[in-house]
C-alpha cells in the first residue's frame, strides 16, 4: 500500500531513502549552495543570511559571503 508521501515524489521515490540521503548521520547539514554549515551558533567571523531546513542557522564563512554593498566608483 502506498504511503501518503509517494504522491509527492514521482517514480516510486521512497521518502525514507530521500530523507536518509539528505540527513546522513554524522554529516553536518549544509546550506548556502554547500558553502555554509547549519549550526545552533555561528563563529565570530561567520554571518547568517538564511535558516536551514532544520531551523538552525546557516553559518557562512567570509570568503563565501555576498557583497551586499558594492563599491561605487
Amino acid at each position: 500500500q502506498p504511503t501518503p508521501h509517494q504522491d509527492l515524489f514521482p517514480h516510486g521515490t521512497d521518502i525514507d531513502s530521500l530523507l536518509s540521503f539528505l540527513f546522513v548521520s554524522g554529516s553536518p547539514e549544509k546550506c548556502w549552495n554547500l558553502h555554509g554549515s547549519c549550526r545552533d551558533k555561528c563563529s565570530k567571523n561567520e554571518k547568517v543570511y538564511v535558516f536551514c531546513v532544520s531551523g538552525k542557522l546557516c553559518c557562512v564563512k567570509p570568503k563565501f559571503q555576498p557583497n551586499l554593498f558594492p563599491k561605487v566608483n
